[in-house]
């Protein structure tokens, strides 16, 4: 009986060991040239290094993909990715993901994890309002962008929804036509390195029912709101906490006011300069 008992213990541990490798070996590299090769290289267990380029989405809506359901936000079908893991996209040289829907996300992933993106711009042909934005995660975990250049011709550029894990690094999101970014029901956010700028018009950040969030020497500039109405930087519900600003630049930002509420954000070490805030002082 010990036998069988050593030997299962054995048989255990080795699996442990080796099933990292295994996993590892499991995984495909897939290089691709065009948005039809794209959609059809994604899904889990996948790297996928996109050659120089643009990629436009909306030429390939009807092209099917079991991972994949093209949604028509009122102009047009964009992608929703659903229900895998580890998937890396990657540029090699200059690579431009764009999609023509005014109002839709450029891609938008639900229920997936161990996401990351390499060196790619993200956006819109036209520019849009009320819908869409460049990246939207839904459901998610263990998510990082690296190296990415999101602009706006959406309304947003990143938005998170009940996800764990993000990390946002050395990338930037540029010229949304409402929100930088929004975080619901989020925990261990990090945004590091990143510039976030030249965006409007309503509350720029917005951090509700989120914890762990952190933005950590960001240039965060020339941002502006339109009107009284949405008039913060930032914007954090009372539900929140932890959340820091750190070691950042604020800098030129013509909006009404910093934060609706001082005292649900940490300020460590930052610097302000040219704002138009009424609630604080440069």
């Amino acid at each position: 009986m010990r036998i069988h008992t050593n030997l299962y213990l054995i048989s255990t541990l080795l699996s442990l060991i080796f099933l990292p490798a295994f996993l590892q070996a499991q995984t495909k590299s897939v290089t691709v040239s065009n948005a039809q090769e794209l959609i059809a290289a994604i899904g889990p267990n996948t790297k996928i290094t996109l050659e120089e380029g643009t990629y436009n989405l909306s030429t390939v809506i009807d092209q099917e993909n079991k991972y994949i359901e093209w949604v028509d936000e009122y102009d047009g079908g964009a992608p929703v990715i659903s229900n895998l893991s580890n998937l890396t996209l990657t540029g090699n040289g200059k690579v431009e993901i764009v999609i023509e829907s005014q109002y839709s996300w450029v891609m938008s992933f639900k229920n997936c994890s161990n996401l990351s993106f390499y060196n790619l711009t993200v956006g819109h042909t036209e520019k849009g309002y009320c819908l869409g934005g460049c990246f939207s995660f839904d459901s998610g975990e263990n998510i990082e962008v690296t190296n990415c250049d999101l602009y706006g011709s959406g309304t947003e550029g990143v938005h998170l929804e009940s996800v764990t894990g993000f990390t946002f690094l050395s990338s930037r999101i540029r010229e949304c036509s409402y929100y930088l970014t929004q975080i619901f029901n989020s925990s261990d956010v990090l945004f590091k390195k990143s510039t976030l700028e030249k965006t409007e018009e309503f509350n720029l950040i917005g951090v509700f029912g989120s914890n762990d969030v952190t933005f950590c020497k960001c240039i965060i500039q020339e941002n502006k709101t339109g009107s009284d109405f949405m008039p913060c930087l930032f914007d954090i519900d009372e539900e929140s906490f932890d959340i820091l600003l750190e070691k950042s630049k604020v800098l030129n930002n013509q909006t009404g006011m910093f934060i609706n509420d001082p005292s649900r954000l940490n300020l460590k070490k930052n610097v302000f300069s040219g704002n138009s805030f009424r609630d604080r002082k440069d």
